[in-house]
């Protein structure tokens, strides 16, 4: 096709031109042959590339969930007398509060989960097709720092340091009471090592002598220490039990303490490489088409096809959907590519008003500027209304708000057995993502049935772990309205929308 230079659909449209009926935003590039980029958008591929994303940041927090149950018994009993290393009630109350986020990190780490899995689903869905027509989506602004979800899981984890550097201090100080143990490091003091010393003084040994029986015995105490797994091994098989001796209380200690560091190590590791890998997922511009694959599916036309691209922000795609999606359904008769296309061309038509609107203060004189017909630019046809514009929208997206193209993608009146195949694998996700944040709600909801218990047993200090349980469990809350917010679209026809 030879573009028209008199045509505005190869130009930039004059502000007001008012006669300009179409701006063109891919005569250039949709000449309906397929590009190699175009498979980065169908069912197949997505499902693909989301699953071989997701398959480790699963197996990661399975794994987390799994050493918090198995390591259970290794973590601290917040109270005096189970642990009495605890020395006041305000160190009590500092174990319940670093405790319980240490507890609740893996909720709020699914709830992220599977929000970030949807909005790559979608959003990627969405950005090939709009690709196709000629507009380019850009998530600039979407940064992990401004998402209110992100950063609470990123306060999870901070309290989840603090809960282990201060599990370290108290087995220090339960270190240093025992009677062989002092820190972490087994002492040679105790009354195991007398008897060598009288054997060196009664036979006369020289110095070097006592030194080497000195370093054996604190051999033998330490493989003593770090082989014990029971009365077999100090020869107790027959017999009435006896008592253990210090050397035998000694390794049954570091054994304790050995174990408990290591629940801990792995538990830091497993947080923080979650936390790693949900900060890099954030940004799905690193996983979209690269501009120089795009690029060389052009290779054969003699044009640029950057010249026919329009980039806009998400931010904007969406409060065009939120808008005028239906009546963009309704003109393009259920053809999602026609949909794409008006979409691009609705955002050329707007876009001075958008520039305007995006700015700090923008000048009403500007906005409303009359057209050559006197007819003020915001009342025009196709124009956008400024005052129901939402501002707020035009900022970051969070993840809350990121599964914003199920207002489109899902609705039953777009038309393609292709698209009738998307809305039934979301359909699954979010139905299985629901039913697992359910289950999440009733673990948490008996957790918080013991608390409470224990709160009206005179533990008044139960308060402060069912307060941020609480606050996990409204988190899962709206995860959970997001997702069933995502299906709603599936009533949507045009009949329903009063559009026929």
């Amino acid at each position: 096709m030879q573009p028209d230079p008199e045509s505005p659909i190869h130009s930039e449209p004059a502000e007001n031109d008012a006669q300009a009926v179409t701006y063109g935003s891919c005569e250039r590039l949709c000449d309906n042959r397929p590009r190699n980029w175009e498979e980065n958008g169908t069912l197949l591929w997505l499902i693909w590339e989301i699953a071989s994303e997701s398959f480790a940041k699963v197996f990661l927090l399975a794994t987390l969930v799994a050493s918090l149950e198995a390591g259970r018994e290794s973590f601290m009993v917040c109270n005096q007398e189970e642990t009495p290393q605890l020395h006041n009630y305000g160190e009590v109350l500092l174990c319940h509060y670093t405790k319980a986020f240490l507890f609740s990190f893996p909720a709020m780490a699914t709830a992220v989960l599977l929000l970030l899995f949807g909005r790559d689903f979608l959003q990627k869905r969405f950005y090939y097709g709009l690709l196709k027509a000629g507009g380019v989506t850009s998530f600039s602004d979407n940064t992990a720092w401004r998402d209110p979800f992100f950063m609470a899981m990123c306060s999870d984890f901070a309290h989840c340091i603090a809960y282990s550097i201060f599990h370290i201090v108290i087995l220090n100080r339960a270190g240093k009471e025992a009677n062989s143990i002092r820190g972490f490091v087994p002492q040679a003091n105790d009354t195991s090592t007398r008897p060598m010393e009288d054997i060196a003084v009664s036979n006369a040994m020289s110095t070097t002598a006592a030194v080497k029986a000195l370093t054996t015995t604190l051999a033998v105490k330490g493989a003593m220490m770090l082989l014990y797994r029971g009365p077999e091994i100090t020869g107790m098989k027959h017999g009435p039990p006896k008592a253990p001796s210090s050397a035998v209380q000694a390794a049954m200690m570091f054994q304790k303490y050995l174990r408990t560091i290591m629940v801990l190590v792995a538990t830091f590791l497993e947080t923080l490489l979650l936390i790693i890998f949900v900060y890099f997922a954030y940004d799905i511009a690193s996983t979209l088409v690269p501009m120089s694959e795009y690029l060389d599916s052009y290779e054969d036309k003699d044009e640029n096809p950057m010249v026919s691209l329009h980039s806009f922000k998400d931010s904007i795609a969406k409060s065009i959907l939120e808008q005028s999606g239906p009546q963009l359904i309704a003109g393009a008769d259920g053809d999602l590519h026609k949909v794409y296309v008006t979409i691009v061309e609705k955002y050329l038509q707007n876009k001075n008003l958008i520039r305007h609107a995006c700015a700090p203060s923008p000048d009403a004189s500007q906005l409303a500027t009359p057209g050559p017909e006197g007819q003020p630019e915001a009342e025009k046809p196709d124009m956008m209304n400024l005052a129901n514009l939402n501002l707020a929208n035009l900022a970051s997206i969070s993840l809350i708000r990121s599964l914003w193209p199920a207002e489109l993608l899902l609705r039953r009146d777009i038309k393609g057995r292709d698209a009738k195949n998307f809305r039934r694998v979301w359909v699954m996700y979010s139905v299985l993502a629901i039913l697992w944040l359910v289950h999440i709600c009733l673990v948490l909801a008996v957790e918080g049935s013991r608390q409470i218990w224990l709160l009206m047993d005179n533990h008044p200090e139960q308060v402060i772990p069912l307060t941020i349980l609480l606050f996990h469990a409204a988190g899962i809350g709206i995860t959970i309205y997001v997702f069933c917010e995502s299906l709603a679209p599936l009533g949507f026809t045009q009949e329903l929308m009063g559009l026929r």
